[in-house]
Parts: C-alpha cells; structure tokens; sequence
C-alpha cells in the first residue's frame, strides 16, 4: 500500500538538542487479509491504516499512534513499544489508540 513519510526540524541552533524541535509521521496500510466472526474477507471497501506520530521538543518526546481496528491488542503495544525502545524511546512515551471499527480484522481474543 501507500506509504508516505515526513520529517522536520525547526527550532535551536543546530549545537544541541535543547530547544530543537522535531516531528515525524508514518502511515501504513493494514493487511486486507482475515476474518470477522468466522467469516473471510471477502475483499476491501476502504483500507484501513495505522498511524504514528513522534513529536519532540528538547528532551521531551511523545509518540502517538493511532490504528483502524477495534482495539489495539497488548501485545502490539508491546511489540511497538520494544521496537520505540531499541531507538532509545520510553516506553511511558507511547499512546495508543484504535478507531473501534467494526469492519476489520479481529485484532482481540
């Protein structure tokens, strides 16, 4: 699918990371493959994405991501947030959030 990617910088003078600024953001498409209470997909009105978001500001960070699910499984969380900490983001740095759809895959036990 699609897959943009933006980055910037504004802010300091370039010396150290006190008061730099920065943000990144990252879109991918989900997989049209599954099934939903026992039934395959059958194809895709519309895809679904998944979302992220990393602000910075000095040593301040924050990284969001958002995602076309019905909820975002413990153990994505944690596979993303594994993955946010092999490049030195806290894990207390993350937010998640689904858009509770109800047209996409099963994503819970």
């Amino acid at each position: 699918g699609p897959r943009r990617r933006r980055q910037a910088a504004v802010g300091g003078d370039g010396a150290h990371d006190q008061g730099r600024r920065a943000a990144a953001a990252r879109r991918v498409q989900l997989s049209a493959d599954g099934a939903r209470r026992g039934a395959a997909s059958v194809g895709v009105e519309e895809p679904l994405f998944a979302r992220a978001l990393a602000l910075r500001a000095g040593s301040n960070e924050v990284v969001l991501v958002a995602a076309d699910v019905l909820l975002v499984h413990r153990e994505v969380a944690r596979e993303v947030a594994a993955r946010c900490a092999a490049k030195g983001i806290s894990e207390k740095a993350i937010y998640f959030t689904a858009t509770h759809t109800h047209s996409g895959p099963v994503t819970v036990d």
